[in-house]
């Protein structure tokens, strides 16, 4: 649609549609992740391919490993990796201190990078 049209209105409507088609793509991802989507592993394992290295671009091999560790330690600022987001997003007060992460094996300091890209994450 944006090749054909140059008018913002497409343009805008494409862009949503990207992103729930995006969207989407990532929630199939996650529960073929699970194994809870598709009859036989097999199929599940296609399905992580396909939704999630080739559509969205994110390694399952790299989500599956980061998604364990969250299962494992669910809400662990220090050992958790999907909660540490340093210097994107801030999920608790806590990490204004700095934060060792036990999983990645460094620390992750809040710095002036950090205090600038998060005093607007809320956009």
């Amino acid at each position: 649609m944006v090749v054909c049209s140059k008018n913002v209105l497409v343009h805008l409507g494409s862009g949503y549609l990207l992103g729930v088609v995006w969207m989407q793509s990532g929630f199939i991802g996650h529960d073929s992740g699970h194994y809870n989507i598709m009859y036989t592993p097999k199929l599940n394992r296609f399905m992580q391919v396909l939704t999630g290295t080739c559509v969205t671009g994110i390694s399952i091999r790299w989500w599956k490993w980061t998604h364990t560790a969250h299962h494992i330690a669910v809400n662990s600022l220090d050992y958790n990796p999907d909660l540490q987001h340093i210097p994107f997003l801030a999920v608790s007060p806590t990490i204004f201190k700095s934060l060792t992460s036990y999983f990645y094996g460094k620390k992750m300091t809040f710095d002036s990078v950090a205090r600038f890209l998060i005093s607007y994450q809320h956009l």
